[in-house]
């Protein structure tokens, strides 16, 4: 059935409304057991064979504060929550997450660690970063709020937690118990945990008026104490979000840590423009008093950009700092993410914002591709570098190689050597795939004639993800698409198999050109090649499809010129056919008129 719909709109002034809208193994399947040191040139390596470090993840708080009270609030399994997003967080290349603990939830007021819910999730949490490859930096004092107070925190404003030194005792019995803390279900005490990369002693500290820096650099070399006296040989870091370069410098640290939110915070909406230019160069990390300190991003965001092309000119200005792990701040949990209700600013999901998950699977590849150290110049010239390219006009980032093909959006690229393709991510269509649908999908061969294929559901925007509320910002819906896929190492027939929920194929279907097909996973087998009895690697997890009435979004700048024609777009949640109309009425009439809209491809 055909359903129509008008989408009213006002125009004072002839304002108009516009929307802009292999690898032959996995990523994670080694556990994260490498130890990592910091050298005498301030590099921090692995120790098994001395190469460098160089981790992009992201911030995760399910455990802690809001996201570990909203899943409470909604009845949701925060075990489950963190399976899901851990298994795109595979998906997508990610090898890290920052996590700055809620102290005020995990301690009392001497100082103690607290054994409670919070902190069995954060062991769960570990636990499964560890089986799945991904490091973890810890912070252990965080001070911020919580719902339930009871912690040292409590007693003490920010600024007594650096200076006042009656604040000293329960800040190091507490990061001590934290280092002596033996995971449930490792069996390790967290110092002993190499899942566990570095520690960050604080989160975000500030100072009062007047202090200096050697009174910084006692408090960060009392804490650094605190954590060694527990036998940790952990590389131990400190937040230099305000600079303070000279205490840092001078204390006994391996490293500092860094942030950066380009864009600002909290803008309330969809931020509009080119962006690029502020993400050239973040020089700070290169300050002379910090030669000798390996350097984290304990926090990034291009906040309020809904686009595909700022993580990987992030990464790229990260790499030429010489930043060698950074944690965007933050992944939204999957089962809460259709509404962006904790962290507005914030949004990247894998099902619920596919293109910028697909850019920030391209950071990553970012990160373990480009030199620490390596410059590329200035806007726009450094839209092109390495295996990269950017374009803000097209919304698209990408990656392209002989063998990986990546890319956040429509692209007309063809990769160098089709044949020796054996991974492509996806958002939109290329020359080797062509998808009607609006969600990711992965590509990954396992072997010469045989892939792996995961489609994910699509992704409808129903309102301003950037507006704030618990109403609901991205829909998801499970729909079926028309897909092509051209690689040489199929060729233009082979056997189509779904598989289940475990893996297994089911029986096969042969394509010869288009594949109609649901979210989920499947084989694509040339002619001969054996199929395996399940198929490895990262298993597909993707949201229900929902169920809600039909949603539209339209969204209108504050100005249009008069006399030239406007460009109208909306986005219409439903898994039926659409008409849509737009219901306009010019400054100074006194009635509405129709316009007919015309679906440019599915939802929109």
């Amino acid at each position: 059935m055909t359903r129509r719909y008008i989408l009213p709109t006002l125009l004072p002034a002839l304002t108009c409304c516009l929307v802009g809208v292999t690898m032959t193994a996995s990523f994670g399947a080694e556990p994260a057991t490498r130890t990592a040191a910091v050298d005498s040139e301030g590099v921090l390596r692995w120790q098994d064979d001395k190469s460098e470090v160089a981790l992009l993840g992201v911030n995760y708080y399910v455990p802690f504060s809001i996201d570990y009270q909203r899943l409470q609030l909604l009845g949701l399994d925060h075990d489950q929550a963190i399976r899901d997003d851990l298994t795109h967080f595979q998906r997508l290349g990610i090898s890290a997450i920052r996590l700055h603990c809620w102290d005020r939830e995990i301690s009392d007021r001497e100082g103690n660690l607290v054994d409670n819910e919070h902190l069995r999730l954060l062991d769960y949490l570990i636990a499964q970063c560890k089986e799945r490859g991904i490091y973890c930096v810890m912070t252990p004092i965080a001070w911020w709020g919580a719902p339930n107070p009871g912690g040292f925190s409590d007693l003490y404003k920010m600024p007594q937690m650096t200076t006042d030194k009656a604040s000293w005792p329960a800040q190091r019995r507490y990061l001590g118990q934290y280092m002596n803390h033996v995971n449930r279900y490792t069996g390790l005490a967290y110092k002993d945990d190499p899942a566990i990369i570095a520690i960050e002693l604080i989160n975000e500290p500030l100072y009062p008026q007047g202090t200096t820096e050697p009174q910084i650099t006692e408090y960060i070399d009392t804490l650094t104490a605190a954590v060694r006296e527990t036998g940790s040989h952990k590389p131990v870091f400190y937040n230099c979000w305000q600079g303070h370069d000279a205490a840092a410098g001078a204390s006994t640290l391996d490293g500092c840590t860094f942030g950066w939110y380009p864009t600002g915070l909290v803008n309330g909406a969809i931020l509009v423009g080119d962006h690029l230019p502020k993400v050239d160069d973040y020089p700070s990390m290169r300050s002379p008093r910090l030669t000798k300190k390996a350097k984290i991003v304990y926090e990034f965001d291009a906040a309020d950009v809904h686009g595909s092309v700022m993580y990987p000119a992030m990464a790229r200005a990260f790499r030429s700092g010489g930043g060698q792990i950074a944690t965007q701040f933050q992944y939204e949990p999957m089962c809460i993410a259709g509404t962006n209700s904790n962290w507005q600013t914030h949004y990247l999901n894998l099902a619920y914002t596919p293109h910028k998950a697909i850019s920030f699977a391209i950071a990553a590849e970012v990160f373990r591709r480009i030199p620490r150290l390596s410059q590329f110049g200035s806007y726009p010239a450094n839209t092109r570098f390495g295996d990269f390219h950017l374009s803000h006009p097209d919304d698209l980032s990408e990656m392209v190689t002989r063998d990986s093909f990546l890319y956040s959006n429509s692209t007309t690229t063809n990769p160098p050597a089709p044949q020796e393709l054996v991974r492509i991510a996806g958002h939109g269509s290329s020359p080797v795939v062509r998808y009607e649908g609006t969600g990711a999908y992965f590509l990954e061969r396992l072997a010469p004639g045989l892939w792996k294929l995961q489609v994910y559901p699509d992704a409808v925007m129903v309102a301003d993800p950037y507006s704030g509320g618990d109403s609901e910002k991205v829909r998801v819906l499970w729909a079926r698409h028309s897909m092509t896929v051209t690689l040489p190492d199929l060729g233009s027939s082979f056997s189509l198999l779904a598989c289940d929920a475990e893996g297994r194929p089911k029986p096969a279907s042969t394509v010869t050109g288009e594949m109609q097909l649901s979210p989920g996973m499947y084989v694509l087998a040339k002619a001969g090649v054996a199929v395996p009895e399940t198929v490895p690697g990262v298993p597909f997890v993707a949201p229900a499809s929902s169920t809600k009435p039909p949603a539209a979004f339209v969204s209108a700048p504050d100005q249009w010129r008069e006399g030239k024609d406007m460009k109208v777009q909306a986005t219409v949640a439903t898994a039926d056919p659409v008409e849509a109309s737009l219901r306009v009425r010019p400054s100074g009439a006194t009635s509405f008129v129709d316009i007919p809209m015309q679906a440019t491809r599915p939802y929109e």
